[in-house]
Parts: structure tokens; sequence; C-alpha cells
């Protein structure tokens, strides 16, 4: 539920019209969006503690992962974690003091910083309905190479779309980029 309500948030708070129209939508929403934000997070602290990683999915007959892959997994993640979390303080951090470019600019990286999770979804199972994976060993290591991809993806897309907002606020002028 948490993650249904960050991704129905997204739209509020990047429609530069929605913004300035519905600002108390904008607003609320914005607190729905940083409330299943902290949620989502401490439910993967909850999936890394309780070791309930994807590396546990798979039949035994199966190789299980090992020390270093576990320990690559559950160290990316978590720094990933605290990302998506910083990113979501500092919106909200940045909307406060009214530095609206610098909210704009988080926002966008903690959209980045937590939808890659759609992307990977999506490559493993277009991989599936190609037959590019035969097997759970392949799946498994499929998707924690999926993870890695689409991480990098979304975030380097986050921060290629936040200089392409500031480009766009420098051409259109000191009065029109409040609405960008």
């Amino acid at each position: 539920l948490p993650g249904a309500i960050w991704a129905g948030a997204i739209p509020f708070q990047l429609h530069p019209t929605m913004r300035q129209t519905y600002r108390k939508v904008h607003r609320v929403s914005g607190y729905a969006f940083l409330t299943s934000s902290i949620l989502m997070a401490i439910g993967i602290l909850v999936i890394l503690a309780r070791d309930l990683t994807f590396h546990n999915d798979y039949p035994s007959h199966i190789p299980p992962a090992d020390d270093a892959e576990l320990l690559q997994m559950k160290t990316s993640i978590t720094v990933l974690t605290g990302w998506f979390v910083y990113t979501a303080l500092a919106a909200v951090v940045k909307a406060r003091s009214k530095d609206f470019e610098a909210h704009r600019a988080f926002v966008v990286r903690h959209v980045g910083s937590g939808i890659w999770i759609a992307l990977q979804r999506i490559i493993v199972v277009c991989f599936q309905g190609l037959g590019l994976v035969s097997g759970p060993l392949q799946m498994r290591n499929l998707f924690g190479s999926a993870v890695t991809g689409s991480t990098c993806l979304t975030i380097l897309a986050s921060e290629y779309a936040i200089r392409l907002l500031k480009k766009d606020a420098e051409t259109a002028g000191p009065t029109k980029s409040k609405h960008l």
C-alpha cells in the first residue's frame, strides 16, 4: 500500500499546473508521499533484518549466494534506501525554506531513487517473456543484475531531468520559471 500511495502522489508532486493551481492538494499529497517513503524504507530494512531478500526465494537445489554477494546486495540496498529517505527529507526541508527549485530537484531525485523497482520488474518480465532466462540460478542472477542496472538508469535519468528543468527555467525567465 505505501508503494501505491507513493506512486500515485508523483503526478501531484511533479506537474507544474497541479502544484500552482491546487497548492493544498500538492501539500497534502506531498505529506502522503513523504510518509509512504518512510514506510517503504522501514519495510526494506525489515526485509533485510529478517533475511527475506530475493536470494532466499529460490529452491535449495541451486547453490546459495555466497557471503560476498549477500554483503554487496545488503550494502547497496541499505545505501540506496538511505539515499531514498534523504532525498525525501531534503525535499521537505527545501520546500519549508521556500527554495522551490531545490525542492523540485530533490523530489525528482527521490522519484529516481525509488522508481527503479518498476523498471527492474519490467526488465525481468521482458527477459522471461523472451525466453532469455532458464532456471532459478539465472533468474536469481537476473533479478540482482536488474536491480543494479535499473537503479543506475533511473538515478542518471533523474539527474538529467533536473538539468533539463534548470535549462527550461533559465530559458523561460524569472517569472515563468516558478511554474516549471
